[in-house]
């Protein structure tokens, strides 16, 4: 391989890795609740496992009925890298939606969901 041959193949490699990564949705791979369940008792652990590293100041979690947020939550900011984990005590019966908002890192991705989930008696 000649010199100048050598040169443009660095060149073209140093431009490729100084290209950013295009940033992806961030999807849930697991919830607690799970969607469509029944919750009861007298507080509810609310668990979302994402396939990508979190940003946990910036995401959220929130319990919304009707179209109104009902219970904004708390997510632990030590919990694992992927993970949001929140609790609070359980909401009357009826019907909810967990509705997520998360920042993915390290490009500040931002997606958002919802899981439906109801509170028996």
């Amino acid at each position: 391989m000649t010199h100048n041959s050598r040169s443009l193949l660095f060149v073209t490699a140093m431009v490729m890795a100084c290209v950013p990564a295009e940033a992806r949705p961030l999807h849930v791979r697991s919830s607690v609740p799970a969607g469509e369940t029944i919750v009861d008792g007298r507080n509810t652990q609310y668990v979302l496992q994402f396939d990508g590293q979190i940003d946990h100041r910036t995401s959220s979690m929130e319990v919304i009925s009707n179209g109104k947020v009902v219970e904004a939550l708390v997510s632990l900011r030590d919990s694992e890298p992927t993970t949001l984990v929140a609790s609070a005590p359980t909401l009357p019966p009826g019907g909810y939606q967990l509705h997520w908002r998360a920042t993915s890192v390290p490009d500040g991705d931002i997606s958002e969901g919802f899981i439906a989930f109801t509170v028996g008696r």
